[in-house]
C-alpha cells in the first residue's frame, strides 16, 4: 500500500470520526456513537499496521482524545443498558431506569466538556503531518501474526481473567477491522491474509463481543446497587444479577471454545 493510498485513508477516517463526533453533540444518537468509535477502531487499526513498519509512528492518540473515546464508550454501554430495560429485557425495577438516565445525562454533560477541550481538527493535523511511507505484505502478515500468537501464549495460561480476554477482544478486533480494510482498499493485501482464518476471527470477535457487553451490565448493576443501596429492590436486583452472571458464565464457556482455534494441540509424534 503505497503513501498516497495510506495518506487518503487516514484523511478520510479522520474526517469521518471528526463528522461523527459534531454530530453526536447535537443530540447524543445511539447510532453516531456507534458509528464514531467505529471510525476510531479503524483507524487505530491502520496506524498499528503503520507502527509494524515505522517505529516512530505514534498510534496512541493524546490524552484528551482517548478521554473522549473513553466518555463515548461510557455513554454507549449505559444507553444500551437503558434501551435494554425499555424493551424489557429486565424486571421492572424503576430505580434502575432513573438511574440509568441520570448516568446518560451525566456522560453527555462529560462528552460536551470534553468535546471542547479535545481540539479534534488539532489531532486531525497531528496525523495527517505524521511522515510515513509505504506498508508492504510481509508487514501486514506481521500485524496478523503478532496479534495471533499474543491471543496463543494467552491461552496457554487459563483460566482467564475478564481483563485477560478483553485483550484478546481488541486484538481480534483490530484483525477484523483490517481485513476489512483491506478487502475494501487493498486487493493484494486481502489475498495475503487469506492464509490466516479470517472468518473464524471474526466469529470469535463476535463472540467475545457478547461476553463484554454481560460484564459490562453486571459491573453497571454492582454501580448501580452501591448507589442505591438502600432504595432498590434487592430480590429484584439479586434475582437481575443472578441470571446475568448466568449468561456470562454460558458466553464464556462458549467464548473458551471459540479461542481453541487459536491454540492448536501439538502434533502427536508418530510411532
Amino acid at each position: 500500500m503505497d503513501r498516497g493510498k495510506i495518506k487518503g485513508l487516514i484523511h478520510a477516517h479522520t474526517h469521518k470520526l471528526a463528522g461523527h463526533a459534531e454530530e453526536i453533540s447535537k443530540g447524543f444518537d445511539e447510532e453516531e456513537i456507534h458509528v464514531f468509535r467505529v471510525e476510531v477502531k479503524k483507524l487505530r487499526a491502520l496506524l498499528r499496521l503503520l507502527e509494524v513498519h515505522y517505529d516512530h509512528i505514534p498510534t496512541r492518540f493524546s490524552q484528551k482524545f482517548r478521554e473522549l473515546y473513553h466518555i463515548s464508550g461510557f455513554l454507549r454501554d449505559t444507553q444500551l443498558m437503558h434501551k435494554r430495560w425499555d424493551e424489557k429485557q429486565f424486571p421492572p425495577l424503576p430505580e434502575l431506569k432513573d438511574w440509568l438516565s441520570k448516568e446518560i445525562g451525566k456522560f453527555e454533560k462529560d462528552w460536551e466538556k470534553q468535546h471542547e477541550a479535545s481540539s479534534i481538527d488539532g489531532f486531525k493535523e497531528k496525523l495527517h503531518e505524521m511522515d510515513y511511507g509505504h506498508v508492504d505484505t510481509d508487514d501486514l502478515l506481521l500485524f496478523f501474526s503478532r496479534r495471533l500468537n499474543i491471543i496463543k501464549r494467552a491461552l496457554m495460561h487459563a483460566p482467564l481473567s475478564d481483563v485477560e480476554l478483553h485483550e484478546i477482544r481488541k486484538k481480534l478486533k483490530d484483525m477484523q477491522y483490517m481485513e476489512a480494510l483491506c478487502a475494501d482498499e487493498w486487493k493484494k493485501g486481502h489475498e495475503t491474509i487469506g492464509i490466516f482464518p479470517l472468518q473464524k476471527i471474526h466469529e470469535t470477535a463476535d463472540v467475545a463481543g457478547k461476553y463484554n457487553d454481560l460484564r459490562i451490565s453486571l459491573e453497571m448493576l454492582d454501580s448501580f446497587e452501591e448507589d442505591n443501596s438502600k432504595s432498590a429492590d434487592r430480590k429484584v436486583l439479586a434475582e437481575l444479577k443472578e441470571n446475568l452472571l448466568e449468561q456470562k458464565i454460558r458466553q464464556r464457556k462458549t467464548l473458551m471454545e471459540a479461542l481453541q482455534v487459536f491454540n492448536p494441540p501439538p502434533p502427536v509424534a508418530e510411532a
